[in-house]
């Protein structure tokens, strides 16, 4: 029997993996990527070790899909958000706070990001272009709302693509310092910085 278009075994199977990826996602916050095991996941989840493997390959995969299904919520309330803003200033604003807030809110999920993905993208595998993707996704996003704000005359005439990847970064590295502890500011104030540097660079007076 289907259940919203899905037959039972698909929903099973959906639901079985997001086990393990909660279980995953606990292991690896306590432990870190390096000293956690399938069998601790396994014991997490209330599931034999075997059964993780029926749903991921490895250790590697699991935390690949964690990674992931992260950046692929990062990037929905994103596209949200910005799209319920009017101006590009506003759209910009909504970039960065969207970050910001996602970045207290999963914590979890950013110190992961930061303390172990750097790691594994050393090690040649196909994770490197599926999340190059990802990343590019998330600054045509950006690009295409510059773009606009330069047909507007909302913002100044620039490279819409470079600039892009600067607000991406220049965002990705305030939510590092807050991860790091070393920015003390709450999110808003940490997001209305970001802004403010970024826009008084690229838009128009």
């Amino acid at each position: 029997m289907a259940v919203l278009g899905k037959t039972k075994k698909e929903v099973v199977s959906e639901f079985r993996s997001g086990e393990i990826l909660e279980a995953a996602r606990l292991v690896f916050a306590a432990k870190g990527y390096g000293d956690a095991t399938v069998d601790d996941i396994a014991d997490k989840a209330g599931i034999a070790k075997g059964t993780v493997y029926l749903y991921f390959p490895s250790k590697r995969e699991i935390f690949v899909e964690l990674i992931r299904k992260g950046f692929l919520d990062l990037h929905s309330r994103t596209v949200k958000n910005m799209d319920a803003a009017e101006t590009t200033a506003d759209k910009l604003r909504a970039f960065i706070s969207t970050r910001m807030d996602f970045s207290d809110s999963s914590r979890e999920f950013f110190q992961l990001y930061y303390s172990e993905y750097s790691n594994l993208l050393a090690t040649p595998s196909k994770l490197s272009p599926e999340f190059q993707d990802l990343y590019d996704q998330q600054a045509k996003l950006m690009e295409e709302t510059l773009a606009r704000g330069v047909r507007r005359g909302e913002v100044k005439k620039m490279n819409t693509a470079a600039i892009a990847r600067l607000v991406y970064d220049t965002t990705r590295g305030a939510i590092a310092q807050r991860i790091l502890g070393w920015s003390r500011r709450d999110a808003k104030e940490d997001a209305d910085l970001v802004f403010e540097v970024l826009w008084r660079g690229i838009g128009c007076e």
